[in-house]
């Protein structure tokens, strides 16, 4: 959050975006900083993707596991976004600090996961249309959680984030949209990709057939779990790009990180 950082240091400028530039410039700090985010992936997603296989395997890869993946994923991309948040000031970022801070705060982090699995399953049982209106007010409550409250009021909860996110969304409903439906239209696009190079390397290339099932006897191949957690990063990128971006239509972000960036404020 700017209020923690030194501004010098922002390495995003900060002016407004439409939701399409933010999705590009989210692109932009991905292939700038994808070192990180492949450290935090390998050390959180990977082995989430491993237990899948042999759970999936034992259930005939039953479609139910891709809702439950998917909550798992969401909760997962909590630090991906504090990841994406701390790379706006720095150009590299310690993940096991990073991963030592969240548990750290582990009391306001409680509140927040449970929410994000409920909105997660939500979400996908009822192809998004739960996420306008009810949830769509809550779309910005992790980032508000993650980068606004300091660690030492986290007993705050996430209803004075709900609260944060509603204003936010009010100021910004366009963003909000694009946060709420772009975070699920991310996870199908990956899950899709991934199922289309995975089948086609196994039946194509390899001449197995589908061993694992396929998506039209709705049966979730690994490959589209797989697909599922590898958005987790992008999705969280995003959404605090698109975060930031609200900040700055709303608040004047930008003119505050200039002012003490100058020393004025």
């Amino acid at each position: 959050d700017g209020r923690r950082m030194n501004p010098n240091l922002c390495r995003i400028e900060l002016r407004p975006r439409s939701p399409l530039a933010v999705f590009d410039l989210t692109w932009r700090l991905l292939a700038k900083r994808g070192g990180s985010f492949v450290r935090l992936g390998l050390l959180l997603l990977l082995p989430v993707w491993l237990v899948s296989l042999p759970v999936g395997w034992w259930f005939d890869w039953h479609w139910g596991l891709a809702l439950v993946v998917w909550a798992v994923a969401s909760v997962l991309r909590i630090p991906f976004t504090l990841l994406a948040g701390r790379l706006m000031f720095a150009d590299e970022v310690s993940v096991l600090a990073l991963l030592r801070e969240l548990l750290s705060r582990w009391m306001g982090m409680i509140g927040l996961v449970g929410l994000m699995v409920i909105n997660a399953f939500a979400g996908v049982c009822t192809c998004g249309v739960s996420l306008v209106p009810t949830l769509l007010l809550w779309v910005w409550i992790p980032e508000c959680v993650l980068l606004e409250q300091r660690p030492d009021s986290v007993r705050r909860g996430v209803w004075v984030a709900a609260r944060r996110s509603q204003r936010l969304v009010g100021q910004g409903a366009s963003a909000a949209l694009a946060g709420a439906v772009g975070s699920l239209f991310l996870a199908l696009w990956f899950a899709a990709l991934a199922e289309a190079c995975g089948s086609t390397c196994m039946g194509f290339l390899l001449q197995f057939g589908a061993p694992f099932g396929s998506p039209w006897n709705l049966q979730a191949t690994p490959w589209i779990l797989f697909g599922l957690l590898a958005a987790q990063p992008v999705i969280g990128a995003y959404r605090l790009l698109l975060y930031v971006d609200t900040r700055t239509r709303s608040e004047g972000w930008d003119l505050q990180v200039s002012l003490r960036a100058l020393g004025l404020h």
